[in-house]
């Protein structure tokens, strides 16, 4: 054990140490050789839990020390008191240490000795470092995030790495995400993650309304927040859930996209924490590469399904455009075939038959127009700029929008139609149109039988049916 050494550098500079200790950041205990707590600091208070009174007199060992720990530590502080060499002396040691509510956290700590009037007494003292280490640990979280992400096949699954990593790397007993659903106007639980063993019933649930609780208020107001208290906390809805499950601290930083909130990334500790900046700036730049990442996500699937969707448009629409060219094709071969005999109304109705049809062709055709100006990104939506356009779907369910072009097809297009009327898509005008039966295009008239010419053959005649006729006379 060390001599004492002077620290001042004139009289009269340390005439009250007391109010230095008690001034200190740093907790101080002081030990008498059995153990006993003979100085208690109110950074000590903070760090511990126990107020002066209720720490001093009491045997270090069974107040702040764990269990598996105390033989260890008796043995060692006997030999300093018995005057044998201690390793531990001037040394920063990197402990555990036991909170009043029952919770181990680390602790760095500096211990020496000094002779007093009544014998050896050991001096220590200690800082709370859960915040540095989780700050330490952080380029290990963030490389657990990083490929999380890169090998996450879904959203889904990217958000349970990300919780996942954040809870087993930095200590969080439980980590949640949460996600603004826009259409139910709630959040969504997308993933949680707590610690095995613990018990989370009445916290663990799946949706919040907007605004309530810590992940409402954080993407409400998007900004961080830092909860030191949840069982202090009025605001908290699921404050008292979370004192039964042993959760004490709570922070929560928003999910941003640009200037739109898309969520939360919520952390629970299970002790009292003053807010960290640092830390809260760490787990801000967590949130923002989740909420890119999900965002980036989120376009590829839409794209995929874009692109889903046109594949079946054009397998249905290559369907439908084989229905108007065979009635088409047939019409104007039998058109052709008995034009001597057909009276001017009966000519009218087949001109009638080839004039629909042709006008179905010709909505489809607008049709992939607008989906190739829709994929070219040339395509635009003006309530106010042309009178209103009928949309194809199904009578009932339209809406009236105007449509005009951008790009290459602008001039063109308005010039030819300022405002182009739609006509039924292929789908509806399918259902709309009748069968083209024989008996329609010949209405009123008995045929004779003869031989139809080869080229107007046509097994796929939609409701014009095959006959055979008799060469003509």
């Amino acid at each position: 054990m060390s001599d004492t050494v002077r620290v001042s550098c004139r009289d009269g500079v340390l005439h009250e140490p007391q109010r230095v200790l008690a001034a200190a950041l740093q907790a101080y205990i002081a030990i008498d050789p059995a153990g006993l707590i003979a100085g208690w600091n109110p950074a000590a208070e903070a760090t511990f839990g126990f107020t002066q009174a209720q720490a001093c007199g009491r045997d270090v060992g069974d107040l702040i020390i764990p269990q598996r720990y105390r033989d260890a530590h008796r043995a060692g502080l006997a030999r300093l008191a018995a005057g044998e060499p201690g390793r531990v002396l001037g040394q920063r040691l990197q402990l555990t240490a036991v909170h009043r509510d029952g919770c181990e956290f680390p602790i760095e700590m500096t211990l020496t000795a000094t002779q007093e009037p009544s014998g050896w007494m050991f001096h220590a003292l200690v800082q709370d470092i859960t915040a540095a280490q989780r700050a330490s640990r952080f380029a290990e979280v963030e490389t657990a995030v990083a490929r999380g992400l890169a090998e996450a096949a879904s959203s889904a699954a990217a958000a349970a790495r990300v919780v996942e990593a954040l809870g087993v790397k930095m200590d969080w007993r439980v980590v949640e995400l949460w996600l603004v659903d826009d259409d139910r106007q709630l959040l969504t639980c997308a993933a949680r993650y707590a610690e095995p063993g613990r018990r989370l019933d009445g916290f663990a649930v799946d949706e919040l309304e907007a605004g309530v609780g810590l992940p409402g208020r954080v993407c409400q107001q998007g900004r961080p927040h830092w909860i030191a208290d949840l069982g202090a906390d009025a605001h908290s809805l699921r404050g008292p859930a979370a004192a039964r499950a042993g959760l004490r601290v709570a922070v929560g930083v928003p999910l941003c996209t640009g200037r739109h909130t898309s969520g939360a990334l919520c952390v629970y500790g299970d002790r009292v924490e003053d807010p960290q900046d640092t830390l809260t700036a760490l787990l801000g730049g967590i949130a923002a590469q989740l909420g890119q990442y999900l965002e980036r996500r989120r376009a590829e699937e839409l794209a995929v399904e874009l692109a889903r969707t046109k594949d079946e448009f054009l397998a249905m629409v290559t369907h439908e455009l084989r229905n108007p060219l065979s009635v088409i094709t047939s019409t104007a071969a039998l058109f052709g075939d008995e034009l001597e005999e057909l009276s001017t109304d009966q000519q009218r109705h087949y001109l009638q038959v080839i004039t629909r049809s042709a006008q179905r062709l010709s909505v489809m055709a607008e049709d992939l127009l607008d989906l190739a100006r829709l994929e070219s990104g040339h395509l635009a939506i003006d309530p106010g700029r042309h009178r209103p356009v009928r949309d194809h779907r199904p009578v009932g369910a339209g809406t009236d929008r105007a449509v005009h072009c951008q790009g290459p097809h602008r001039e063109r297009a308005t010039a030819a139609a300022p405002a182009v009327t739609r006509r039924p898509g292929p789908a509806a005008a399918s259902r709309r149109q009748p069968a083209v039966q024989r008996d329609q295009i010949h209405p009123g008239r008995r045929h004779h039988h003869h031989h139809r010419r080869p080229h107007a053959r046509n097994d796929h005649l939609d409701g014009v049916r095959h006959r055979h006729r008799h060469p003509r006379r």
